[in-house]
């Protein structure tokens, strides 16, 4: 509980800090976005809400996992490097959602604010699994068109919209394998995605020449390789906890 309020309260500052001479906005909305989950979260083990220490671990490094991909010095360094930025990407829709959704976030929200907002709130997981299925893959794909793709690397707010769209869609879809579907529909959605981020991948690292605006060849085949090995391999193992029905059904 305690490195969470920590969190909660230096992620502004990190925020800040991240944006160098000229502020990011976007980092700072992130880095109090992310602040303002870690409170909550905090909030409710104070009140001693049923989140056991396993739920509470993994909430902890999903913020982690946040906090390294959109406001620490990786975001930046990520401008210049095409295999950074992959490895942005894969910790918005592949470490980080998982972990999140383990943490059990709507327990801790009930236990701090009012029901109405609770509901407000799981608006969006009501949308139809093969719908939350559908929108993960079409954000892949199309933030992968290279004009799309350097637009995200030459705005900011195109960019910010990139991220918003890899992990609001990563968070639906893991949603859905791991509470809203039957172990065999869950390993057909993780099965397809991982054939079709592995397509995107295997396009990325066989390309004959660079696709992507400043990209080098050599950076743009590590970064196809990092979505293809090892985010298809973490998509695997987190696809086989849903098999297991290892999380237990919110309340």
């Amino acid at each position: 509980m305690r490195l969470i309020a920590t969190l909660a309260m230096l992620l502004p500052a990190v925020a800040h800090a991240h944006g160098g001479e000229g502020v990011d906005p976007w980092s700072v909305v992130a880095g109090f976005a992310i602040a303002a989950a870690a409170a909550i979260y905090a909030l409710a083990l104070g009140k001693r809400a049923p989140l056991p220490a396993r739920s509470a671990a993994a909430f902890t490094i999903g913020l982690a996992a946040l906090v390294t991909a959109l406001v620490s010095p990786l975001g930046h360094a990520a401008v210049d490097s095409f295999a950074l930025h992959m490895v942005q990407h894969e910790l918005l829709m592949i470490v980080a959602p998982p972990l999140l959704i383990v943490g059990r976030p709507f327990t801790a929200i009930a236990a701090v604010l009012p029901r109405a907002w609770v509901r407000l709130a799981a608006w969006p997981l009501r949308t139809p699994p093969i719908a939350a299925w559908a929108l993960h893959g079409l954000a892949l794909w199309v933030w992968h068109v290279p004009r799309l793709f350097d637009a995200g690397r030459q705005s900011d707010a195109v960019h910010a919209l990139q991220h918003a769209c890899f992990f609001f869609t990563a968070m639906l879809f893991w949603w859905t394998v791991f509470r809203r579907v039957r172990a065999g529909t869950a390993a057909l959605y993780v099965l397809t995605t991982f054939i079709h981020m592995g397509a995107i991948a295997a396009l990325i690292t066989f390309a004959p020449s660079p696709i992507y605006a400043g990209a080098e060849i050599e950076q743009q085949q590590l970064g196809g390789l990092i979505m293809w090995v090892p985010a298809g391999y973490a998509l695997v193992m987190a696809g086989l906890l849903a098999f297991n029905r290892l999380l237990e059904p919110q309340p």
